[in-house]
């Protein structure tokens, strides 16, 4: 299968999802490993006045979880 950059391919919905597909990726990977990095956190504190309110709701819980130490801060 060819290596394709589908940042070419489809930059209208990249443009209208790119923020929510990384906020979930985030979301999931820190849930799978129970870690986030301080990169994944920047990112989160640095795009939440782009966020929608399923987002914020999201972060929300993402923040309730590290608060809780269930996920802890750090590298994979």
């Amino acid at each position: 299968m060819p290596d394709v950059d589908l940042r070419e391919l489809l930059p209208e919905l990249l443009g209208s999802a790119g923020l929510a597909m990384s906020l979930v990726k985030i979301y999931l990977d820190a849930v799978t490993h129970q870690v986030i990095t301080n990169e994944e956190l920047a990112y989160v504190a640095g795009n939440q006045d782009c966020f929608d309110r399923t987002e914020l709701k999201l972060s929300a819980r993402l923040e309730s979880l590290i608060s809780c130490g269930t996920i802890s801060i750090g590298s994979r």
